[in-house]
């Protein structure tokens, strides 16, 4: 039995939609849903890397390796000599550009900065945004840009995740309001696919989209 607000990725999509439609620009796959019992969209393309180092470089590797890998970016996960990274060398980057502290620690400006340099370094610009109301993170969402939400204190049932940081890859609207976030929360204890309330924890959001975009 799965966990109350945890949907595998088959459950998911029989929760958003009755029947299925894969939309998206090239040939990217994302869930579009007109339901009665709910409606949202979800970006099948984006990785779920287990934490290293940090919450932060982890979800923001999550967002390179889908920007990289799905939307032409190559150079984002390759080596100065052009050969492929792992991710704990992404994260590992990333943490060093970002600042990130001994605890696993990044600060919002430090991640924004950071995740600026790491993109530099790797030959592309980026444009880092930051709010926290669901309705910019749907407009992400909508337009296939996976973005990094940043929870502080969070106490949801069942998830706890204290202060964290989770990479946003789709979203749900219930038809009694309720709008869940549907994230990768970067912990092995967890499914792929982890269904979020949407709420007063949300701290920050943060998009990473590249310039050209």
């Amino acid at each position: 039995m799965k966990a109350k607000g945890m949907f595998t990725r088959e459950s998911m999509q029989e929760g958003l939609a009755k029947t299925t439609n894969l939309e998206g620009p090239n040939n990217l796959a994302t869930v579009s849903a007109n339901a009665t019992s709910s409606s949202g969209r979800y970006i099948y393309s984006v990785p779920d890397i287990p934490w290293y180092k940090g919450c932060v470089p982890t979800a923001a590797a999550n967002i390179v390796r889908y920007w990289s890998e799905q939307r032409g970016y190559n150079k984002l996960t390759q080596t100065s000599q052009g050969s492929p990274m792992f991710d704990h060398e992404i994260i590992q980057d990333l943490a060093y550009y970002m600042n990130t502290d001994s605890n696993g620690a990044t600060t919002s400006i430090n991640a924004a900065n950071g995740g600026k340099a790491y993109w530099k370094e790797h030959g592309y610009s980026l444009n880092v945004d930051g709010w926290s109301n669901f309705s910019n993170y749907q407009n992400e969402i909508d337009n296939y840009r996976p973005a990094i939400i940043s929870v502080w204190k969070d106490q949801t049932p069942g998830l706890n995740y204290g202060d964290h940081a989770l990479t946003g890859i789709g979203y749900q609207i219930l038809d009694n309001g309720q709008r869940n976030a549907i994230v990768r929360d970067s912990w092995h204890s967890k499914p792929t696919d982890v269904i979020y309330p949407y709420g007063n924890y949300v701290q920050t959001v943060q998009s990473f989209v590249p310039e050209s975009i």
